[in-house]
């Protein structure tokens, strides 16, 4: 077995939870986030935002998405953490990397949807009465009571991938739930 396989080469982060840059440093790696990263996203002031208890599990939170990218689940519930913990810029850099599914409310009483490109998916989301397409921010738009329509058609073809929305981030429901 290689050490690229090892169980205990999967708790090491090896890439910046914000940008995904390789991390090259021993502080970077136990922080799970590049030194740019940390100055650029308000990490070095954590210090000032929250209680050392807080700054401990913060750290394991970032840490513990850096090691574990793929893992939407466990990326949506750290990010959840640290959003209760008003590192809001840090989340917020976090999912723009890591959140293939983006919502975002609109002031007329709609709502802006933006996802991987898929073209059955497209197909189904053009079905959805009052759908109308952003051509300047090249987004599908939705009057809010289709949201149950909407969340349907992301669960058919996006289930398990990470979001973020108005309320924070979330995992798409997949259709059917796996069990272990």
């Amino acid at each position: 077995m290689s050490y690229e396989n090892a169980p205990a080469t999967k708790m090491v982060a090896t890439h910046c939870c914000c940008c995904g840059k390789a991390l090259v440093d021993a502080k970077s790696v136990e922080a799970g986030m590049g030194p740019v990263c940390r100055k650029v996203h308000g990490y070095t002031l954590i210090d000032e935002l929250v209680s050392e208890e807080d700054r401990a599990k913060a750290n394991k939170l970032v840490h513990a998405i850096a090691a574990d990218q793929g893992n939407a689940e466990l990326v949506v519930a750290n990010c959840q953490e640290l959003f209760a913990m008003e590192l809001t810029q840090l989340v917020a850099a976090i999912l723009k990397r890591c959140a293939s599914i983006k919502i975002v409310g609109l002031d007329n009483g709609r709502f802006a949807v933006q996802t991987p490109y898929n073209e059955k998916a497209i197909a189904q989301l053009k079905t959805i009465k009052g759908r109308w397409w952003d051509k300047d921010s090249k987004v599908n738009t939705f009057p809010m009571e289709k949201k149950k329509d909407v969340y349907a058609v992301l669960r058919r073809f996006w289930g398990g991938e990470a979001g973020i929305g108005p309320k924070g981030p979330f995992v798409v429901e997949p259709l059917l739930k796996v069990v272990k």
